[in-house]
């Protein structure tokens, strides 16, 4: 009988028990596997050597999802931001929680599947677990990537649909009563700024007077403050949050005009040369969320506004507007920083009809003619 080559393994029947098995080395070491069948145990026996070829090691078919998450947790953190990372890590505690101990090469469609519907289960919403998923996705594409699995099993599963939260723009009779509900406020130049640049609150509030050019009208992103635990004030500033969000805005009349006087005023308060908004001792907000919720909902009341609007609404009344108006999308999708044109048509389809018809109305005016209008009769 020809002696089997490293790695070609051997199938054969237990006398005691009758039970199959085979054995086969790996990397030095003996790996086997049992089943009640022989073509069970060659089954088994044909997975192993693909994982081989694949360059999964024994040492690999040992590590647990659990550990391969807490290693690419900390690979990761100098590509994201902190808070991503914090954030990454709260999704790595609840996949852990349900398929941590299994087996990182031997994790199957179908147990994934059952972790999204026990996280469901467990009180967390829809869209924390469809972004559970896409981190998930990513981690799982790095250790195909590495040889460390045979497949991608999360692109293989369809998380829970999330539901996008509803946005409620404000029209332009409502966006003027902001602005004027607005004026004689310190901050009334960072309100105006998100209403008509679209910038995020934490651009806004991460924004310095060096990426301000007002001889030119133009403002630059360059950084965000982010939040982030165990730092005093919970904040930091930060990249933005993708090479799309850096970016560069073009500044209204009103926009220019309310940051010029916003500048004199930091002038007097002796805090105009770092941050543009800053508290009263000249340093970064360390609650925003009061900026966002009871200063802008005391702004609402004195504009006489529903208190329906939330401040990242200020973000989505200035994209409906300049889409409603004509606009190119594009335009509008770069101002705001969107990573494809695609967010920006998704999250605004509602404006969509109305950019439709006013394509309609372009095209009809564009072929006009003195002929347009008259009723041929088609029997003559």
């Amino acid at each position: 009988m020809a002696k089997r080559g490293h790695g070609e393994g051997s199938v054969t029947q237990r006398a005691d028990d009758n039970r199959w098995m085979a054995r086969l080395m790996v990397d030095g070491r003996r790996k086997t596997v049992y089943g009640a069948t022989r073509k069970e145990v060659q089954d088994k026996l044909d997975r192993l050597k693909r994982e081989m070829t694949q360059g999964l090691s024994a040492l690999d078919g040992r590590q647990t999802v659990g550990q391969y998450l807490a290693t690419w947790h900390e690979t990761i953190r100098p590509r994201i931001a902190p808070s991503s990372h914090q954030r990454y890590g709260d999704y790595i505690k609840h996949l852990t929680t349900h398929i941590g101990q299994i087996k990182l090469v031997r994790l199957t469609p179908q147990q994934l599947q059952l972790c999204y519907t026990r996280m469901l289960d467990g009180g967390l919403s829809k869209r924390t677990v469809n972004l559970a998923h896409t981190m998930f996705k990513q981690a799982l594409g790095d250790a195909f990537t590495l040889e460390l699995v045979p497949r991608n099993v999360a692109a293989m599963v369809k998380p829970p649909r999330a539901v996008r939260p509803k946005i409620t723009p404000m029209d332009e009779d409502q966006a003027r009563a902001f602005l004027d509900a607005c004026k004689g406020e310190r901050l009334e130049a960072m309100h105006i700024l998100a209403l008509t640049t679209g910038m995020r609150l934490g651009e806004l509030l991460g924004l310095r007077w060096q990426d301000v050019d007002l001889a030119r009208q133009m403002i630059t992103v360059n950084q965000n403050m982010q939040r982030q635990r165990g730092v005093p004030g919970g904040f930091v500033p930060s990249e933005p949050k993708t090479g799309h969000s850096r970016r560069t805005i073009g500044l209204t009349g009103l926009a220019a005009g309310a940051l010029a006087g916003h500048w004199q005023q930091m002038q007097l308060e002796g805090h105009g040369d770092t941050l543009v908004f800053c508290t009263l001792s000249g340093g970064h907000y360390h609650n925003p969320r009061m900026i966002a919720g009871k200063w802008f909902n005391q702004l609402l009341a004195k504009g006489g506004l529903p208190h329906v609007f939330r401040y990242h609404d200020l973000r989505h009344t200035c994209a409906t507007l300049l889409l409603s108006h004509g606009v190119n999308v594009k335009v509008v999708s770069e101002m705001l920083g969107h990573a494809s044109v695609s967010i920006t048509l998704n999250i605004y389809a509602h404006v969509l009809p109305h950019m439709q018809q006013s394509a309609v109305n372009a095209m009809a005016s564009l072929l006009a003619s003195p002929e347009a209008g008259r009723i041929v009769d088609a029997t003559s």
